[in-house]
């Protein structure tokens, strides 16, 4: 039978992987996040060049 104390450092380092697994997920998906809107970030500026450059083309176009 477990003493007391082993029992408790038992179950306070069950706790702290448990804390550990919920950070590593927390971070995971923080992660994710930012890499998406990092993402869409990209893509709204490559979209808003394409259409400066669309924009200048027709210009250039235009007699």
């Amino acid at each position: 039978m477990r003493s007391d104390w082993a029992c408790r450092q038992h179950w306070l380092s069950r706790r702290r992987r448990q804390a550990r697994v919920m950070i590593d997920k927390f971070v995971g998906i923080l992660c994710r996040v930012a890499s998406k809107f990092h993402y869409l970030n990209y893509i709204s500026n490559t979209k808003s060049l394409v259409s400066l450059f669309d924009s200048e083309v027709r210009l250039l176009g235009s007699p």
